[in-house]
C-alpha cells in the first residue's frame, strides 16, 4: 500500500467515519483547528459532528486536494468527482490486508 493510500486508512481510524462519509467528504465540512467534521444528513438523517484525532488532523493538513477539488479525496481521473471507494478497496485496501496477512477484516473493522 502506498503512503498516500495509507493516509485514507489512517483518516478512517482517526475519525471512525463510514466509508461513504469519508469518500464523500468535502473540504467545507472540515474544521481542522477545532478538530471537528460536520456531516450533514448522514445515514441517520441528522447532522453529525465527528471529532478528529491529532494524527487525522495532521494528515488532513498535509493534503493539497483542496487546491484542485471540493472533495477531500477527489477522483483519480476526474477531480470534480469524489474518489470511488469501491475502486480504492479493490486497488489498495484489500491487497494491503492480504499482504499483511489480515483476514476477515473490512472497512468497518477500522472504526
Amino acid at each position: 500500500m502506498q503512503s498516500s493510500d495509507w493516509k485514507l486508512v489512517a483518516i478512517a481510524i482517526g475519525t471512525g467515519l463510514r466509508r461513504g462519509e469519508q469518500f464523500g467528504l468535502r473540504s467545507d465540512q472540515i474544521d481542522v483547528e477545532n478538530g471537528m467534521l460536520t456531516l450533514p444528513l448522514p445515514k441517520g438523517g441528522k447532522t453529525r459532528h465527528v471529532p478528529v484525532s491529532e494524527e487525522a488532523k495532521a494528515i488532513l493538513r498535509s493534503l493539497d486536494s483542496f487546491l484542485q477539488s471540493a472533495w477531500v479525496f477527489p477522483g483519480l481521473r476526474e477531480v470534480t468527482q469524489p474518489m470511488d471507494s469501491r475502486a480504492f478497496l479493490r486497488r489498495s485496501f484489500e491487497p494491503g490486508l492480504r499482504q499483511a496477512g489480515i483476514i476477515e477484516a473490512c472497512w468497518h473493522s477500522l472504526c
